[in-house]
């Protein structure tokens, strides 16, 4: 990690937990914004702890944003046994 980067990464201890922020600059992201820009990407990664509640209700959130401006997009999740397919095809 270069300097830039390290003082970018502290940047965002700075923020109020759900705040976007650009990692290159440090810069604080209007959500709407992001969420538009990111339906048009060709592959969106979202890290998680698989044992937080909240990291879960913030990917549904994005998840859902991006749904909403982009209905048509695949997504693939690698947390959910095969037994629930039929739930998810359905959603």
């Amino acid at each position: 990690m270069d300097k830039q980067q390290a003082r970018a990464a502290a940047k965002c201890v700075e923020h109020a937990p759900g705040t976007w922020i650009n990692p290159s600059s440090g810069r604080t992201l209007s959500e709407s914004a992001l969420m538009a820009r990111l339906a048009h990407s060709q592959v969106v990664l979202l890290g998680e702890t698989h044992l937080d509640p909240a990291v879960h209700r913030w990917q549904h959130s994005v998840v859902t944003a991006l749904y909403e401006r982009r209905p048509d997009m695949v997504m693939g999740f690698e947390m959910f046994p095969r037994r629930v397919q039929g739930a998810l095809d359905e959603w």
